[in-house]
């Protein structure tokens, strides 16, 4: 689900504005406020930060090769979380600490606002209660 919420707002800043790289985000915590904070915890939760469903899945998986002895792999997936982890903040700077590049409106249609919102609402509902899936699947 933070994947569906990050690729709405990275589409639809992307075209709004018409460019694909990470300047486009500059200035879209003044923007567009809701947009900036759903990117933020779609990134998040992608890193694995508690609170976020992301966090459930990475525990889940490194367990699962704990035990069955592949400690490299978790060493480089728990690497690989916390690299991400620069890379996401550098995103999340630009949006809320730089100013925009342009003064274009960004405008995309409601329902691109309307899923990215629901997505990281549910991501954060089955970070806060994992067992509504756990229980599914145990």
């Amino acid at each position: 689900m933070a994947g569906v919420a990050a690729f709405a707002v990275i589409i639809a800043v992307c075209h709004a504005k018409g460019a694909q790289d990470i300047g486009m985000f500059a200035g879209l915590g003044r923007k567009k406020p809701l947009m900036a904070v759903v990117l933020t915890f779609a990134m998040l939760s992608m890193a694995g930060i508690p609170i976020f469903s992301g966090f459930w899945a990475k525990l889940f998986l490194f367990s699962q090769m704990v035990s069955i002895g592949e400690y490299l792999l978790v060493f480089v997936g728990v690497l690989n979380s916390i690299i991400s982890v620069f890379f996401y903040f550098r995103v999340i700077n630009m949006m809320f600490m730089q100013p925009s590049e342009d003064d274009k409106p960004i405008e995309y249609p409601a329902v691109i606002g309307y899923v990215a919102t629901i997505a990281i609402l549910l991501n954060i509902l089955l970070g806060i209660f994992p067992s509504v899936i756990t229980g599914l699947t145990l």
